[in-house]
């Protein structure tokens, strides 16, 4: 562990343009933004792994106790309903950039701040239900759906990042839908962001159904065959009793056998 931990290095190497790109030092007004800061502050310094984030049944040095999630969802919700970061959140952020030694608030600071950040986007990159989830739900998913009609968003890196001003070159931060309930890992932090490598690393992309009926049944199937040729994978769109037929179709010319 870092006797001396250096924020402010972090800080720049994840916004080098400032945190609003006109030079800010301030708290991140974009939840993806502040998430992906903290998150690479709690790899790096493997504050993640801490007993007092971990130990669920210790009463007494437990963290993340009933008090704390309320916060956390407060702060949350706050955030969705006025666009700007939370006064607790840029205390943190000041608190964390004015850290010289190893203690234990300033970790605490971060992972409020990841979970404050995460919680508040909750269903991003998702469609949203009518009249459901937050604000960052429905920009997002507009955003998504501008992008694909060859329309600028306003989010330059999407589909590859949902980050405003952490550039894709250092880190991605994409939607997520599982989170492991066993493991001491980053993964096991969050619900509903992730963090991926630089995009030289890896790219992802996503092609959105923006007019998706809800009321139809449909799940599309991406078949990959193993070793990973994908001559005869196929993308389609299948109606839920007829994906064991389709599935089995494509099984013989893979090589492989249908199993019940």
């Amino acid at each position: 562990m870092a006797s001396k931990p250096d924020f402010k290095r972090l800080r720049k190497r994840l916004f080098p343009e400032g945190t609003d790109g006109l030079g800010s030092t301030t708290a991140p007004e974009w939840p993806p933004d502040l998430f992906a800061f903290a998150a690479l502050c709690a790899e790096e310094l493997g504050v993640y792994a801490e007993y007092a984030f971990n130990a669920g049944w210790d009463t007494e040095g437990y963290v993340f106790d009933n008090a704390h999630l309320a916060e956390v969802t407060r702060l949350a919700e706050l955030w969705n309903s006025n666009l700007f970061t939370p006064e607790p959140i840029h205390e943190a952020w000041n608190r964390v950039m004015n850290a010289r030694e190893y203690r234990r608030d300033w970790r605490q600071d971060i992972m409020l701040m990841l979970a404050v950040a995460d919680e508040a986007c909750s269903g991003v990159g998702f469609q949203p239900p009518a009249g459901g989830l937050g604000a960052y739900s429905h920009i997002v998913f507009q955003a998504l759906a501008e992008k694909q009609q060859g329309i600028d968003p306003g989010l330059p890196h999407l589909p590859g990042s949902l980050c405003w001003q952490v550039p894709p070159s250092v880190l991605c931060v994409q939607p997520k839908t599982n989170t492991p309930s066993v493991g001491c890992t980053l993964r096991s932090a969050s619900n509903h962001l992730a963090v991926l490598p630089p995009s030289s690393l890896v790219a992802t992309s996503g092609l959105y159904d923006f007019f998706y009926d809800t009321a139809t049944p449909e799940i599309y199937t991406l078949l990959i065959p193993f070793p990973y040729d994908s001559r005869v994978a196929t993308s389609i769109p299948s109606r839920t009793p007829t994906i064991r037929r389709t599935v089995s179709s494509a099984l013989p010319s893979l090589g492989w056998s249908a199993a019940d």
